[in-house]
Formats: C-alpha cells, structure tokens, sequence
C-alpha cells in the first residue's frame, strides 16, 4: 500500500447503523487504487480492504465486506463497510491511536479512503505488552502481525483451518 492511497477520496458514506455503513465508491478512485497498489497488494483494494472515514476528529475504520454494481449510476460502486473501531486523526489525516468500537458515527455525505500503513501500525501494532510475532499485518510489508499471549491465554479460542495450513505447527509453536 502507498500513502497515496490513503489520501484518495474513494466515495461517500450513503448510509448507516451501529454496525456498517453503505457507501458508494468511484469505480475511476477504485481503479486508481489497484494501479497504485503493489501487485502483491491489489486485492486490498477491494473487499477485505480496510477505509476510514474522519469524523469529529476521530478517524473510523472499517472493513469491505460486499462490493455491487450501483445500477443507478454506471460509474459507482456500493459498498458494505463493517466497523472495526476508532483513533484520533493526526494532523496528516493518520490515526494517532486505535480502540475498537465507535463512540461517534458518519453521516451520509461523510468521505471514505483506504487506510495507510501508519493507520495498520496503530490499529494493528502490539502494545508495550508480551506478545508474538506472527507475521505481518497484509497488505503492509512492515506492519507486525502479534499475537497478545496473555490476552490469548486467559479465554478459549480455536485454531481454525482447511488441510495443510500449518494449524499443528501454529498451536506447536504457541506452546
């Protein structure tokens, strides 16, 4: 992903309730996404890319779930936005920190852009707390992936997966 990306008004906020919004997209800001994007990093661009909305000083992120034709205008896409959660915006319009959960929400008319690689580094980087690497956060090359231990450690979770995935060698590993 490049800055640049994040900079681009993808589209506007149509609608929206305490768990998505509808937004529709250009499909021209769409297209100019996937050029700018790394070719290894093109199918962050669409559904499973996370966008942000500014709100209130606060920067809302959120995931593409869904992606349809708009039938009433040729040139737009409408998309489904899941929340994920909500920072601070920074003078360069990068989130200063990440909490889940929204505390305010967008209007209709609000603009959406695709997340930086500074916003994946607040919503995704481990905090001062033990934890394990993973990997790295797709679709940054930098942005570590951590697994919270002792957060992980104290609920129930799964190790999920189809054949061959490496589920053994993940809970061999944790252990």
């Amino acid at each position: 992903m490049t800055s640049t990306m994040g900079q681009l008004i993808l589209g506007t906020i149509l609608d929206t309730d305490g768990a998505r919004a509808t937004c529709r997209l250009s499909l021209a800001q769409l297209a100019s996404a996937r050029e700018l994007a790394k070719v290894e990093h093109q199918a962050a661009v669409s559904v499973g890319g996370v966008v942000k909305v500014s709100v209130a000083g606060q920067l809302l992120f959120g995931m593409i779930s869904e992606l349809s034709t708009d039938r009433d205008d040729p040139e737009s896409a409408l998309a489904g936005i899941d929340y994920m959660g909500e920072g601070p915006c920074g003078p360069d319009g990068n989130a200063l920190g990440f909490r889940r959960g929204l505390s305010i929400y967008p209007q209709p008319g609000d603009e959406v852009r695709f997340a930086t690689e500074t916003d994946f580094v607040r919503i995704f980087a481990p905090p001062d707390l033990p934890h394990i690497q993973l990997g790295t956060v797709y679709p940054t090359e930098n942005v570590r992936a951590p697994i919270l231990f002792d957060m992980l450690m104290g609920r129930h979770f799964a190790v999920v997966g189809s054949s061959g995935t490496g589920k053994s060698t993940t809970v061999s590993l944790l252990l």
